[in-house]
């Protein structure tokens, strides 16, 4: 995991970090809460991502949600 590498003195005690869902899982009310709780996320916002597929010349869209967490919640996933 590249945040381990990063030097203890440099290292911030939480990280933030981007969940991608999958365009299936628009609406407000889709949001992995589960997996937060599971694995200690702070869910701290999320926001529309819009992207384009090689194959195709529409826009598709998803969600975002950005993440606070330690290193040791990001273990717990990493196990899971």
């Amino acid at each position: 995991m590249k945040i381990s590498k990063i030097p203890q003195e440099k290292r911030m005690e939480e990280i933030v970090v981007t969940i991608r869902l999958n365009e299936k899982f628009l609406a407000k009310s889709y949001i992995p809460n589960t997996l937060f709780k599971h694995a200690r996320f702070e869910n701290i916002g999320s926001r529309r991502w819009e992207f384009y597929r090689e194959e195709e010349e529409e826009k598709h869209y998803s969600k975002m949600h950005f993440v606070k967490m330690n290193l040791d919640s990001l273990e717990t996933l990493k196990k899971s």
